[in-house]
């Protein structure tokens, strides 16, 4: 005889039997101990840094009785850095190079699928902005709004325009601010660029994924 079980939330369970008929019931029969998994870890942490010194977090699942960080430098292979009961570990100065993170929620030896992959790159300059947005279509003489998202670690932006008819560039913004306002006197097709910059230098160049096309209007 059996029957299936379905457990809902991770831990250690134990079950019991007796067998009954006209007569009454035998006594309980107690089972071993079951170890269900907990459920998998949302994992966060920073896109981007530039001294290599950060903090990786992750949600509590109820059943669990440790967590599991694992770590890949580049192409390389998965090593556990963490493996205790916290909630949150923090880097020292990591080396250069493109970090993957995934967190593992466990109840002994018993764990959950993988958390979300957070992917972090340590460099000294930021990495470029992205997205850059621009309006496709723009009227000459009235201003219109580029955006960038901010950058970990970058303390200012430069905004380039560059004229794809004629391939003239130049510097519409440069500050702390992530959007400006952008005026154009000639018509004609323009392509805008963001870099994020600091002390160490400057990102490459992240470009608008689009061309405005501003026009005379009516």
């Amino acid at each position: 005889m059996s029957t299936t079980v379905a457990i809902s939330v991770g831990g250690s369970y134990k079950y019991q039997v007796k067998a009954c008929g006209t007569g009454g019931c035998s006594g309980y029969r107690v089972s071993g101990t079951v170890t269900a998994a907990p459920s998998p870890s949302h994992l966060t942490g920073p896109a981007s840094s530039t001294t290599g010194t950060f903090t990786m977090s992750w949600t509590a699942e109820t059943g669990s009785t440790r967590y599991q960080l694992n770590q890949k430098l580049n192409s390389g292979s998965w090593a556990a850095v963490y493996n205790s009961t916290g909630l949150s570990w923090s880097s020292n100065h990591l080396a250069n190079g493109t970090y993957y993170y995934v967190v593992y929620a466990c109840n002994g030896s018993v764990c959950a699928p993988a958390s979300n992959q957070v992917k972090v790159i340590v460099s000294p300059i930021p990495i470029p902005p992205d997205p850059v947005t621009a309006p496709t279509v723009a009227t000459v003489n009235v201003g219109f709004a580029v955006r960038w998202t901010a950058v970990n670690g970058a303390t200012s932006y430069t905004l380039q325009q560059t004229n794809t008819d004629t391939g003239r560039t130049g510097t519409k913004y440069t500050g702390s601010g992530t959007s400006a306002t952008v005026t154009v006197s000639l018509t004609g097709f323009y392509q805008y660029a963001v870099e994020a910059c600091n002390a160490n230098g400057c990102s490459a160049w992240a470009n608008a994924p689009n061309t405005t096309d501003v026009t005379g209007g009516q």
